[in-house]
Parts: C-alpha cells; sequence; structure tokens
C-alpha cells in the first residue's frame, strides 16, 4: 500500500465509505490489502440499505445481496485468497465478533431473583420499592401469545403492514428470512433487530394475546392518552442480536416478556456505569462497543471484577423481567427471540419522572415529538393534578421539604466557609502535589 499504509484502518473504511459498489469492486482488486478493505460486509451492508431501505431478500451475504437486488448476479464461491503481511484488527474484530461461539462463562452467573406466586404487596416492598430488579416466572405462562405467535401467525397478523428494524422499514416476512439466514451463516456481528413500537396499530389482535400484569398496571403517563410517550415495542431478533447498555427513556420503569426464545441480561444500579461505556456529561449520547458480542470480549471479564458486581440473568420462555429505572441494562439475544416490553410510571418512580421531565434539556425527553417535549412537564402535571390530587400534595411537601433541608445545609456550609482573611491572617496556600 505504499504511503497509503501510514493510514489507520478507521481512516480507510471512511474513505471506502464514500464508494459505490462498482469502485469497492474494482478497488478490490488493486491489492490484497485493498481486496480486504473492500469486502468489508458493514460497506456493502450500508450501500444496501441507503438504496433499498428493508426492500430486500437477503441471500447470505450483504455484497450478493445488494448484487442481486440490482439485477446482478451474485459472486461465486472461489477459493481464500492468502492475505500474507496483511493484518488489520479492525476487520478481525468485525470478523471474530460475528464468528466466535458464546462464552461459557458468559452465561452461567444468574444472581436476580427468580419468583413465582408473587403478591402485589411483595412485589412492591421487596422489588419496586428498594428499586432491584426481578424475574417473574409465572405470568407470561398464561399469556395466550404462548405457542400462537408462530412467525406464520405474525406475518398474517400484520398483514400489509411494514414493521421497523434496524431504523428501515421491512415486510415481517423478509425480515423473518433475514433473521433465518443471519442466523445461520453468522455473517453480521450487528444484526438487524426488530423494535416496532406501532405494532399495536398495525396488529390489534396481538393485543388480546397478552395482559398488563397487576404488578404494573398503575401508569400514570396513561392519563396523558394518544400525548404520553412511546411506551410499549414488539421486539424480535436473531441470536446475537439485541439492545447495548443504555438507561431506559425518561426515568420510567419497565418489564420485558420473553414469549420466544432466549435472552441474556446484564444490569448494573444507575450510580454504576458499566465498564466499556461512555456517556456524555448531559446523558444525550452514550458510547459503547460496536456489538453486543465485542463488549463481551472486551469487558465482560472486567465487569466481574468491580467491587459492585452486575446483576445477571438468562430470561426463557415464559419469564418477565423487571427493569427499575435508572439501571443500565443490556440484552443480548442466546436464540432467536420474540418479546413484548412497555415502559411505565407509578407512585414508586413518579418523582424521579417529575424531576427528568422538569430539570433536563428538553432534548433529552424521548418518546415525543420534538416540537412536544418542552410542554410535557407542565402537561403531565396538570393531567396529575386532576386525577392524583393528594399524591400530588404528597410530592409537593415532601419537595419543599427537600428545598427546606437543602438551604439550611448550604447556610451551615457557608458559616465555615466565609472568607475571613485579614493582613495578619492571610488564607493558607492551597495544597498541592508536586512532581
Amino acid at each position: 500500500m505504499g504511503t497509503a499504509s501510514r493510514l489507520s484502518d478507521e481512516t480507510w473504511l471512511l474513505i471506502l465509505e464514500q464508494l459505490g459498489h462498482r469502485e469497492l469492486g474494482r478497488l478490490a482488486c488493486c491489492s490484497k490489502a485493498m481486496y480486504a478493505f473492500s469486502n468489508h460486509h458493514e460497506l456493502w451492508k450500508a450501500i444496501l440499505m441507503e438504496e433499498f431501505g428493508g426492500n430486500f431478500h437477503f441471500r447470505g451475504s450483504w455484497k450478493d445481496t445488494l448484487l442481486e437486488s440490482k439485477g446482478h448476479r451474485p459472486t461465486e464461491a472461489s477459493k481464500p485468497v492468502h492475505m500474507g503481511w496483511f493484518r488489520s484488527n479492525l476487520l478481525y474484530q468485525s470478523w471474530i465478533c460475528s464468528n466466535v461461539s458464546v462464552d461459557e462463562t458468559w452465561i452461567e452467573t444468574e444472581n436476580v431473583d427468580r419468583r413465582k406466586g408473587l403478591s402485589l404487596r411483595e412485589f412492591r416492598q421487596e422489588y419496586e420499592i428498594p428499586n432491584k430488579p426481578v424475574v417473574i416466572t409465572d405470568v407470561v405462562t398464561e399469556w395466550p401469545a404462548m405457542g400462537k405467535w408462530t412467525d406464520e401467525f405474525l406475518v398474517q397478523a400484520f398483514g400489509e403492514y411494514k414493521i421497523h428494524a434496524g431504523g428501515f422499514l421491512f415486510d415481517l416476512k423478509d425480515y423473518l428470512r433475514y433473521m433465518e439466514a443471519v442466523s445461520e451463516e453468522r455473517v453480521d456481528d450487528q444484526p438487524l433487530y426488530l423494535f416496532d413500537k406501532e405494532f399495536a396499530r398495525k396488529a390489534p389482535s396481538l393485543l388480546e394475546d397478552y395482559r398488563v400484569p397487576e404488578y404494573f398496571q398503575e401508569d400514570f403517563f396513561s392519563y396523558l392518552e394518544e400525548e404520553r410517550p412511546d411506551y410499549r415495542w414488539l421486539i424480535v431478533g436473531p441470536a446475537r442480536s439485541g439492545s447495548s447498555f443504555h438507561q431506559d427513556p425518561n426515568c420510567t420503569n419497565a418489564w420485558n416478556a420473553v414469549i420466544r426464545g432466549t435472552k441474556k441480561w446484564i444490569l448494573f444500579p444507575p450510580h454504576i456505569t458499566p465498564p466499556g461505556v461512555h456517556p456524555s456529561v448531559d446523558g444525550a449520547d452514550v458510547a459503547t462497543p460496536v456489538s453486543l458480542v465485542e463488549w463481551f470480549l472486551n469487558f465482560y471479564a472486567e465487569s466481574k471484577d468491580l467491587e459492585c458486581q452486575p446483576y445477571e440473568c438468562i430470561c426463557k420462555e415464559g419469564d418477565l423481567l423487571y427493569v427499575p429505572h435508572g439501571w443500565w441494562h443490556l440484552a443480548f439475544n442466546l436464540t432467536d427471540t420474540i418479546a413484548i416490553t412497555q415502559n411505565y410510571v407509578n407512585a414508586s418512580n413518579l418523582k424521579h419522572v417529575l424531576h427528568f421531565l422538569r430539570s433536563k434539556n428538553p432534548g433529552l425527553i424521548s418518546g415525543v415529538e420534538e416540537s412536544r417535549r418542552p410542554m410535557l412537564a407542565t402537561l403531565f402535571e396538570e393531567k396529575l393534578r386532576e386525577s392524583e390530587p393528594h399524591l400530588m400534595r404528597q410530592l409537593d411537601q415532601d419537595e419543599a421539604k427537600r428545598r427546606e433541608k437543602s438551604a439550611a445545609s448550604k447556610r451551615l456550609a457557608s458559616i465555615f466557609t466565609q472568607d475571613n482573611t485579614t493582613v495578619d491572617n492571610p488564607a493558607p496556600a492551597p495544597f498541592r502535589f508536586c512532581f
């Protein structure tokens, strides 16, 4: 590559992202290094998604899928190219994340309580008030959705409506075909994940097949009716897909019920930022490893050395996980999965939600149109004062006491920090480490 070898792998991929499929094909003929870079699957995936969105039939690789979508003959299988001296940690990382098997150590720890026969009072006292996760094992098993939500049933239920996956619109049958192929071939270290917030409008019959458990039926956001933030999603994905570390929106609590498949969960309490995760100061952005497998390869062992151990569990078909507000969590699909999740606000987290909506930059509020975000807190409070006047009076009193206590603490602190500096009594020089 000559002087071009001075460029980092990341820079080369940024350059190649500007090219079309013909240019990538020609460049692949120039050298072994360019062959490796130009065949990177993420480049072909990006071109395909930009040109066709979700309107494609997956053909085993992103390159072949793009070529066939354009009416070209897919590439024929050829002998592997011996790369000689060429090495790229970046390309290798992507390949290994697509092909490495799930390590047994990643799934052997389960330290989240698993409960059945849990009364509403027990749930609130033992988990909701302490803000602690729990797996509930005997609720989802009673839903009609169990055993009913086959691929064929869901395709029929959605009819002509498209679904959202990876930021694009798909016919559900096309997405399911992709999901099957990517699970078998392991060609994608970041599988597209179906996360559809409009499933109830597109396939309303699905609402008849599950029921919000009694533990989560109190939901104050429901007072907003059509004005409420997005709150429920149908989730479908292949093995190795999932959601990277995040905290749920607007300080809401959440529950996630597995209808089919198996999920690995890792959770950290609100005050512990997971290793490898770097949120911005205002919380608007969170930098995480590119793929879930990459996090497990590079940071899972480190998480086990922390003084505060992560909470871990595996949710199988019929399990439901309660995720308290503010908790960092990652969900990693060990198999093809179908799940339902909902976020909600009740008495346990209402003060946190109100504080978030009042004090945060409106840009951090999610689930509503940008133009409505600045007024969401006011509208929500108005609805609460109409429907929950006693609760709101109690919160007002608690807030007044908090402010009074804070003011008293500041007055006390000021007594000890008054500037008594005089000529005869100069302020001491600040202490510094010197090396």
